[in-house]
């Protein structure tokens, strides 16, 4: 077959006389001329109707995405102390910041670690994009009061992107046949990382008692892991895995 495909010469006509001998296949027999200028023509629409295809496949992930990141940002200024959890600097947007990895296993599960990474890249763009505009058109109105320093924002920004580009590849790694490993070990990881960039990066250096404040973060969104099990769960027959993911 490899040699039918290198000569050009279509499966189950090859002349076993000819080629067995060395001969060179007939230069008059019209299919062995442009075959492969054929085929490279045809199939440029179908990448670039593909690439049209993936990119409106990202709308609604993103959209679920960017509702996350919403959800966070909104109950940012409620504190964790007052509903009773210790944490002077915690507050319910930081227990909400396991959503988005909820948001991105779905995408994961369905289309794959591709589709997924380009969820992330996208939303923080738009996310990026958004708070400029704000900033220099709508002014501090739409942006929290005090607005981050820049360090804080910086290290919550990197921590967040590293933790959910890890949380993507561990997604992968663990779907199989056990439906809760991808899920949980995915957004464990996706903690970790998080926890263990963003308070060095943004506390280290100053009277913040950051690393209770590490460990007790690190707990909730754990805690959040598991009860986010629930909603995967029962959403798992409704997004259900593209060919060649074997199911999982």
């Amino acid at each position: 077959m490899a040699g039918t495909f290198e000569a050009g010469i279509p499966a189950g006509r090859r002349n076993s006389g000819i080629i067995g001998t060395g001969s060179a296949f007939p230069e008059n027999v019209p299919y062995a001329h442009g075959v492969a200028n054929f085929s490279s023509n045809q199939d440029r629409p179908n990448a670039f109707l593909s690439a049209i295809a993936a990119a409106l496949r990202l709308i609604f992930p993103v959209i679920v995405l960017l509702t996350t990141f919403a959800a966070a940002y909104l109950y940012n200024d409620t504190k964790l102390s007052s509903l009773g959890i210790r944490g002077d600097d915690l507050t319910l947007g930081y227990l909400l910041l396991p959503t988005t990895f909820f948001a991105i296993q779905l995408t994961n599960r369905r289309y794959g670690p591709g589709h997924a990474f380009a969820q992330i890249v996208v939303t923080w763009i738009v996310v990026a994009a958004g708070l400029l505009l704000a900033r220099n058109y709508i002014g501090e109105v739409a942006l929290p009061n005090p607005f981050p320093t820049t360090r804080l924002l910086g290290a919550f920004a990197a921590a967040l992107f590293l933790a959910q580009t890890v949380s993507v590849i561990v997604f992968d790694g663990a779907r199989g046949p056990r439906w809760w490993s991808a899920p949980v070990f995915s957004s464990l990881w996706g903690a970790v990382v998080f926890c263990a960039i963003f308070y060095p990066a943004a506390f280290m250096g100053t009277a913040s008692a950051w690393l209770n404040e590490m460990l007790l973060g690190f707990g909730l969104m754990a805690g959040m892991t598991i009860v986010l099990t629930l909603p995967y769960w029962l959403l798992r027959p409704l997004v259900r895995p593209m060919p060649g993911f074997g199911g999982y």
